[in-house]
């Protein structure tokens, strides 16, 4: 697990997501549709593909900066971080547990 992820993780959830986007992401963690979940090789950037309505997207949170870290995802939604983001969060703690 990236070192920076457990503290950002906890940022997600108590400052930058809407509750609306909590709330799906818990739940489609639940059925996660994730695939190919994995870390790169300096551990800084988990990394997914999530089989979504329209199509595949690929998800990630760049921790390369750990003061600013970038999620991304190639869904049309327009919130930062989306669901699927914070699900590919959620996947990854329970890894780790």
């Amino acid at each position: 697990m990236c070192q920076f992820f457990k503290g950002y993780a906890m940022t997600i959830r108590f400052a930058k997501c809407d509750y609306a986007v909590l709330s799906d992401a818990k739940a489609l963690s639940q059925g996660a549709d994730l695939t190919g979940l994995a870390v790169n090789n300096d551990d800084t950037c988990p990394f997914a593909q999530y089989d979504g309505t329209d199509g595949a997207y690929h998800l990630s949170v760049d921790f390369s900066d750990p003061v600013k870290p970038v999620p991304r995802c190639s869904c049309p939604s327009k919130k930062s971080p989306c669901k699927h983001t914070v699900t590919l969060l959620y996947a990854h703690l329970a890894i780790e547990k």
